[in-house]
């Protein structure tokens, strides 16, 4: 009985410094940041043209990536972007979503397929 007593504050203890060890941002585990991974890598999979006609500016809720447009092939829609910024925000992970501080200033470039990538056409200068 006398181990026991001595062994449960201490596990208590480990448990406890090892829940606050754990909780930063490097340990993999961050739902806010894998919700950011999961988004870079949706952009990264609809990024393959052929030609210009393959690829769209999609305006997206600039607060997960602070970013107003994508650019993407036909396969990937806004909604889909959107879809992940929702649950990212729905985490704690952002303020209010919506599309407004992308509001101001001037309009995003048109698309271009350059080298088999959606990319602005300002990048063909």
């Amino acid at each position: 009985m006398r181990t026991t007593t001595r062994i449960v504050p201490r596990l208590i203890v480990v448990l406890a410094g090892a829940a606050l060890l754990g909780s930063g941002c490097d340990n993999g585990s961050d739902p806010c940041s894998d919700f950011q991974a999961d988004y870079e890598a949706l952009v990264a999979g609809g990024m393959a043209c052929s030609i210009a006609a393959d690829c769209q500016v999609l305006q997206v809720d600039c607060q997960m990536m602070d970013r107003c447009v994508e650019y993407a092939n036909l396969s990937l829609t806004a909604a889909d972007l959107d879809t992940l910024t929702n649950a990212w925000q729905e985490q704690g992970c952002g303020g209010p979503g919506g599309h407004s501080c992308c509001d101001a200033g001037d309009p995003p470039a048109e698309a271009a397929c350059i080298e088999g990538q959606c990319v602005p056409e300002t990048d063909t200068e």
